[in-house]
């Protein structure tokens, strides 16, 4: 079949750049072609920042510009921003099977094109979602009826988070699965394929993957730098001499770091995916839903930096946590094959 992969386009977060990249290729293992529509993170914002970046902060310019350039290399991607609802629904024609995932496809914030992240200029019966993400544990009353119609266009509908289960109980009646986000369907072996050599990395150093700057990770990082005496390497500062990296890097990096200390998800999941010590920077407070569900399903919740001892920094077991990976890579696979394969049958009907 011809399979169309719907997401969000950010080439700034390495994350939304390996989630895209792992789901096409299990896709592409079961035998289909597959292109990727995106949808900017920032839509109609997208051009500006870029620009503007480019005048006032080179750095972040030149790595969405390299992560631009990785992406048309190992993917077809089709921007569709700008597209008319005719010439989506021209495309919708053209694809088999609409896969929409994963990454925060659903979240509100982003959830101003809902035409495409529901997969609604497409046929119903060519409708699923892979590991979907609301990123939030509610939606307002207000926003249902959009979710509504637009969760009630997907047949075969799995979720990212426990929480995002619950919510497509709450808006249609139905029980989604939660799988494993696409990033954790591949191995380590096969990111290690993946992975291209960073220069000039450090022979030993701490590594930080935070989404947004807090006093307090920073705090922590300068006590860890302080116990330890590793050089510190922050994927996401911009000062830092080491931010201008692809995501093929961003693998390399993690896989050669002493220990990873993050609050993003796929900070988390890269580094169990890798089989890497991290402390996990986080609070219940926080809106990281889909990073205690990621924590709690493979039994690390202890790895928190509020629970996690000094002895167990740089070690991480990950005989227990491998088995339970492994049974759920199973299952998220099962889940993808008969999803496609249900779709390819009512072709035929």
């Amino acid at each position: 079949m011809k399979v169309a992969i719907v997401t969000l386009i950010d080439y700034y977060n390495q994350g939304n750049r390996l989630q895209n990249y792992a789901l096409q290729e299990k896709i592409k293992e079961l035998g289909h072609e597959v292109d990727t529509l995106g949808v900017f993170a920032l839509r109609g914002l997208y051009g500006a920042v870029e620009f503007s970046m480019h005048i006032f902060f080179t750095p972040l310019y030149k790595r969405m510009k390299k992560n631009k350039i990785l992406s048309n290399q190992t993917q077809k991607l089709i921007a569709v921003d700008n597209y008319s609802k005719k010439k989506l629904n021209e495309l919708g024609k053209k694809y088999d099977a609409v896969v929409i995932g994963s990454d925060q496809v659903w979240n509100p914030q982003y959830l101003d094109y809902p035409y495409v992240l529901f997969g609604l200029f497409a046929d119903k019966e060519k409708c699923m979602s892979y590991a979907g993400s609301f990123g939030v544990s509610k939606i307002a009353k207000n926003r249902f009826k959009q979710y509504k119609k637009g969760l009630g266009h997907i047949p075969y509908i799995s979720v990212r988070e426990n929480e995002g289960s619950a919510l497509v109980k709450e808006i249609v009646g139905e029980n989604a699965p939660v799988v494993l986000d696409p990033t954790l369907l591949l191995t380590k072996e096969e990111w290690m394929k993946y992975a291209k050599s960073y220069p000039n990395k450090p022979k030993k150093y701490l590594l930080t993957y935070s989404l947004m700057p807090k006093k307090k990770v920073n705090r922590y990082i300068k006590k860890l730098q302080k116990e330890t005496g590793l050089e510190v390497v922050n994927l996401n500062r911009g000062r830092d001499k080491h931010f201008i990296h692809t995501s093929a890097e961003f693998i390399d990096l993690f896989l050669n770091a002493e220990v990873i200390v993050t609050n993003s998800f796929h900070g988390h999941a890269m580094s169990i995916a890798l089989e890497k010590p991290f402390i996990s920077f986080i609070s219940k407070k926080s809106t990281s839903s889909r990073v205690y569900s990621l924590l709690k399903n493979l039994g690390l919740e202890n790895r928190t930096s509020d629970k996690i001892k000094k002895e167990e920094y740089f070690t991480l077991d990950y005989t227990d946590v491998n088995k339970k990976l492994a049974k759920k890579r199973e299952e998220s696979l099962a889940f993808l094959k008969k999803s496609l394969e249900s779709i390819e049958k009512s072709k035929t009907k």
